[in-house]
């Protein structure tokens, strides 16, 4: 598949004979040097309705953790920990800049040096950017064994 398509009858025919992995070793909690990745899956954007009717919006930055040595102890190669920010929008679909909203997105901006007056900017200026991140996990709701891992906050790399 050099290509990169993706074809649905060849996999839903393909058998294997080796089990699949159900463990999944989670970042230890704490400090890393990371880089928002760069490329099309470096910045997402979800959006939907919940249940009460109340429209919502998120945008997904994915780190990638610069520690060789911790990737090899926990056999995951790269790190990667995602960082879920819910935007407050305007009823015209842009991001909303009044007062007091937007804070995360404003703390992770001016993290990267990114949150200055007059200065152009847009989502995928974070590609490439170097921060310290701090890794924490929350717990699956329906197995409490299961931890995801998640970005509680971001600092200038000093």
């Amino acid at each position: 598949m050099s290509d990169n398509t993706f074809d649905t009858d060849s996999f839903l025919d393909t058998q294997i004979e080796q089990n699949i992995d159900t463990k999944f070793e989670p970042i230890p909690e704490g400090d890393y040097p990371a880089t928002v990745m760069d490329g099309d899956n470096a910045i997402n954007i979800r959006s939907g309705v919940s249940a009460k009717g109340n429209a919502w919006c998120m945008m997904d930055v994915v780190w990638e953790i610069d520690d060789k040595k911790l990737a090899e102890e926990i056999g995951r190669n790269p790190l990667r920990v995602r960082q879920s920010i819910f935007l407050d929008m305007t009823k015209q679909g842009g991001l909303d800049l009044k007062k007091g909203q937007n804070r995360q997105l404003g703390f992770l901006r001016e993290a990267l040096g990114q949150n200055s007056e007059g200065q152009p900017w847009s989502p995928r200026m974070l590609q490439g950017q170097p921060a310290l991140i701090n890794v924490g996990h929350r717990p699956n709701s329906e197995n409490p064994e299961i931890v995801y891992d998640e970005v509680k906050r971001v600092t200038r790399l000093v």
